[in-house]
């Protein structure tokens, strides 16, 4: 299924700036973890039977926790603290991390 025309992807991504001299970005293991995500189905409601898109800010997210590995390849971020406003699908991307 093609992603909705009202779901925009991350357009160009930036690593964070909390990635140590020593770590470095590693693309493969970022989208396969994005692709993990958007394989996944809504199991109950409305949604039931529909895949997750990822809004940008949360493909930030993901890209950053399992794209950013130091120099053996381990993730550097094992743990994440997202703030985020009420009603802005947190519920959600815990859910899939």
């Amino acid at each position: 299924m093609d992603r909705p025309e009202t779901i925009p992807k991350l357009e160009t991504y930036v690593p964070t700036r909390f990635m140590l001299p020593t770590s470095h970005y590693d693309e493969k293991k970022a989208d396969r973890a994005v692709r993990f995500i958007e394989n996944l189905k809504h199991t109950k409601g409305k949604w039931a039977g529909k895949p997750f898109w990822l809004f940008p800010w949360q493909e930030q997210v993901v890209r950053d926790v399992f794209g950013i590995v130091d120099e053996n390849g381990k993730r550097q971020f094992r743990t994440a603290f997202v703030e985020i406003g009420k009603k802005n699908q947190i519920r959600f991307l815990v859910t899939v991390m």
